[in-house]
């Protein structure tokens, strides 16, 4: 679907979509651990789909009504269908290893190629057999036996969280190595506080206990990374107030407000369960490190578009193993918008040069659409913007609260 946007900006209130890194890890463990599970404020993502559906392959039922009811009954299904979502391949790739399955994961082009490798090699110690078949891969973790684990979490905090979830279901330690994004694991830890099992955590060793007594109603917080299309929107046009979004969230992309308040003339009000954003000039470069926070790269890159400053994005070579290539994505948007790009080793700097409007702008991954769609917003130029569907892999109200703010779509 391809539409143009138009309207005046307004000041106004957003809701932040649920954070998928909660909602999936609570789904997926909840159908592997066999313990219930109500979640409050799930968005319906298509990852989050995606960890339905997975769980319902697994035997469990699940209930719609104000909120999303888990039950389940375990099963080792003989095949689930991971899509593109990475999150969903990598947590249930640990998790159907300690449940000793037997399965064949089917997983969409982009999906293929995410690195696997360092988790694979990790259970294939325990005497996991993985096939890879084209289309996905084939697990067959019927014969392993539990033991410590030694992970290196250098390309993904994912691997570590996934075999956390493994050893709390089964027995031994882990030990991870490189770790990249603490703050994922500690949304790995509270996942499994959550269903009763005690982390002990000391520098990467971890150990857990085995309760598995809770059953849990659990409100899912906003989502930051998502979050963060309006705070680079309110920066330029006015004040948003965006609700939902936790003052002490473990979030890593919660990181953008001390990354905006380091740098802003006028800084984002926090309060227990929301933010305001405000118009502002800025002090400084803006620097981004997408180590830590890749997904805060597309919309953070606007800034260096648009106003007098530079965001300098670190260890930008890690974009190219996203949904897309993002490093790619994020030069092709920049320029499209005259923008200057320049580019070492570690750092890529994107500054503001001659400001052009592209009459169309063509992604596929669902954060440069929605990225692209903010810079069009702050230059208000007529664009006609493609593959708008795609949007609803991470953040499905994203048209929607665009009304929230003086916007319309036209299709």
């Amino acid at each position: 679907m391809n539409v143009r946007i138009s309207g005046e900006f307004r000041p106004g209130v957003i809701n932040a979509p649920s954070s998928k890194s909660f909602s999936q890890r609570y789904i997926l463990y909840s159908a592997f651990s066999n313990i219930p599970v109500t979640l409050k404020n799930v968005s319906f993502s298509d990852d989050e789909r995606i960890a339905l559906e997975i769980a319902r392959a697994c035997g469990a039922d699940i209930e719609f009504n104000d909120s999303l009811t888990i039950k389940p009954d375990f099963r080792c299904p003989d095949e689930i269908n991971a899509g593109e979502s990475g999150t969903s391949l990598r947590l249930v790739t640990g998790l159907l290893a300690a449940r000793r399955c037997k399965t064949f994961i089917h997983e969409e082009a982009s999906l293929l190629k995410r690195p696997l490798d360092d988790l694979i090699k990790t259970l294939s110690e325990k005497n996991v057999v993985f096939n890879n078949l084209g289309n996905g891969i084939m697990i067959d973790a019927s014969n392993s036996i539990p033991s410590d684990s030694i992970i290196d979490g250098g390309r993904s905090s994912q691997f570590v969280s996934s075999m956390m979830m493994y050893h709390s279901l089964t027995s031994g330690s882990l030990k991870a190595l490189n770790i990249v994004s603490n703050d994922y694991i500690k949304i790995t830890i509270k996942t499994l506080n959550d269903f009763g099992i005690s982390v002990y955590n000391s520098n990467g060793f971890f150990e857990f206990g085995k309760t598995l007594m809770k059953g849990n109603k659990i409100c899912i917080e906003g989502d930051y990374s998502s979050a963060a299309f309006w705070i680079v929107l309110g920066l330029f046009k006015g004040d948003i107030e965006i609700k939902n979004l936790k003052s002490d969230s473990c979030q890593p992309d919660a990181a953008i407000i001390n990354i905006i308040n380091g740098i802003s003339e006028r800084k984002i009000d926090i309060y227990n369960n929301k933010i305001v954003v405000h118009k502002t000039g800025f002090l400084g470069d803006l620097y981004i490190d997408v180590a830590k926070n890749p997904d805060l790269a597309p919309p953070l890159s606007i800034i260096g578009i648009f106003s007098d400053i530079a965001v300098h994005i670190l260890n930008y070579r890690r974009l190219e193993i996203k949904e897309s290539n993002r490093e790619e994505n994020i030069i092709s948007m920049a320029r499209s918008f005259g923008a200057l790009i320049e580019k070492n080793d570690n750092e890529m700097v994107i500054r503001r040069g001659k400001i052009s409007l592209p009459e169309r702008i063509s992604f596929s991954d669902h954060r440069m659409i929605m990225s692209s769609i903010i810079a069009g917003l702050i230059s208000s130029g007529d664009i006609l913007y493609e593959n708008i569907e795609n949007i609803s892999k991470s953040y499905p109200g994203f048209l929607n609260d665009l009304s929230n703010l003086g916007y319309y779509i036209l299709k």
